[in-house]
């Protein structure tokens, strides 16, 4: 608890350069491009597009209302997977500014989540007219929809402070993340319904149901696509699961973080 308000209080602190680096990352995100904010949309929505065409006309996968049930699971891991491609290097191309004054390193990943999480909440909106306009009637569920994001935006801050601090020491995670965030991707029920798996693979679903992303994404489309709220028991896998990462991410980078300046 102590650690927590510690790192609360540094963050407080340095506030104000805070907002300045997501500020920095959003613009340069989007500059020169014509669109500009507005691929935060059209990103989700082209892809949500494609994949409704292939999955719903050569597939023929029986899902209610599939454009919503891919762009509710588009919508979480495309952040989670920005969030970590967008923070790998934050440490690494912010060795200079290390190395010449004492900054809380932590910063760095942390405003690539943040800028990250302006595009979540855009999406967010979109992901609600979508719905609007897919026929579903609005339901007091949709008010937990914050939640599931910050639980969201916590996990996979803690995954960014790990693989950014990670990647100071070993540069091949960048190229490994590529293969792992693949078969992660395709490893959560994102494009497909679970029940097209055989129930003799039941060793594989149990496995495939201890990943968070799967409960973060299964919340959405209840509270969205179903308009109920999940149980009390899914509220707490996706809170622990982001409070859990957060704290071992924030471990493994006070481990790390005083060696950093031999590697940059």
């Amino acid at each position: 608890m102590e650690r927590c308000a510690q790192m609360i209080a540094e963050i407080r602190k340095y506030r104000f350069l805070l907002e300045q680096l997501v500020s920095r990352d959003f613009k340069t995100k989007y500059k020169r491009s014509v669109l500009g904010v507005f691929w935060s949309l059209l990103y989700p929505l082209l892809t949500m597009l494609i994949m409704n065409f292939i999955f719903s006309n050569v597939f023929k996968f029986a899902v209610p209302n599939y454009p919503l049930y891919i762009f509710s699971g588009l919508l979480v891991w495309n952040y989670f997977n920005d969030a970590i491609n967008q923070s790998m290097m934050s440490i690494i191309h912010s060795g200079q500014i290390i190395r010449k004054i004492y900054i809380p390193k932590m910063i760095f990943p942390l405003s690539k989540s943040v800028s990250g999480a302006i595009n979540f909440g855009i999406s967010a909106l979109v992901l609600l007219l979508i719905a609007l306009a897919t026929g579903v009637h609005p339901a007091w569920s949709w008010l937990l929809l914050p939640y599931v994001m910050i639980c969201s935006m916590l996990f996979a801050l803690g995954f960014a402070l790990v693989i950014s601090s990670c990647m100071v020491f070993l540069r091949d995670l960048q190229y490994l993340w590529g293969i792992v965030g693949m078969i992660w991707m395709y490893a959560t029920p994102i494009i497909y319904p679970m029940y097209i798996i055989p129930e003799k693979y039941a060793p594989i679903i149990f496995v495939m149901k201890l990943n968070p992303i799967y409960h973060y994404v299964g919340y959405v489309r209840q509270i969205i696509i179903e308009g109920r709220a999940p149980t009390l028991a899914w509220h707490g896998v996706c809170l622990l699961s982001a409070l859990a990462m957060l704290a071992f991410g924030r471990w493994v980078f006070r481990k790390l973080e005083d060696r950093f300046i031999l590697y940059l």
